[in-house]
C-alpha cells in the first residue's frame, strides 16, 4: 500500500501578528481574451474581477534565501445573475499552481508574492 501525504487545505487557524496593509499580488488570466492582469489584494478586503469576488485571508512568502514559495488562502465567490456562489476556498501555491487551483471556465488565478504596506516581502517570521 502506498501512503500519500494529505494536503491540508483548511482555513488558516492562526492570524495573529499579521501586519497592517498586508497584500498579495495575484496574476489573473482571462481565458476568453487571453489577457493577464496583476492585481494587489489586501487582507480581508474583497476584490472584484469580472464576476468573481476574491477575498484573501492569509498570505506569506518564503524569505529570499530560501527556495521561492508563496502561500495564499483565498475565498472566491462568483455572481451568477444575482446569485452569489462560493466556487473556491483554500490555499494556492505559487510554485505549484496545479495542486489546488481555481477551476473556472473564464478565469485562472495564481499567487505571485506577499508584501507589507512598506513593500517588504512578508515571510511570517520575526
Amino acid at each position: 500500500m502506498i501512503e500519500v501525504p494529505l494536503l491540508n487545505i483548511d482555513r488558516p487557524e492562526e492570524r495573529i501578528d499579521l501586519p497592517e496593509g498586508l497584500y498579495a499580488q495575484l496574476r489573473v488570466l482571462d481565458k476568453v481574451t487571453a489577457r493577464t492582469n496583476t492585481v494587489n489584494i489586501y487582507l480581508d478586503r474583497p476584490l472584484t474581477v469580472g464576476r468573481l469576488e476574491i477575498t484573501m485571508r492569509y498570505c506569506k512568502s518564503s524569505p529570499p534565501e530560501d527556495p521561492p514559495e508563496t502561500n495564499v488562502f483565498l475565498e472566491i465567490d462568483e455572481d451568477k445573475e444575482g446569485i452569489v456562489e462560493r466556487i473556491f476556498t483554500g490555499w494556492m501555491f505559487a510554485s505549484s499552481p496545479g495542486i489546488h487551483a481555481l477551476e473556472h471556465p473564464v478565469f485562472d488565478v495564481w499567487p505571485i508574492i506577499c508584501k507589507t504596506s512598506s513593500g517588504e516581502i512578508f515571510t511570517a517570521k520575526e
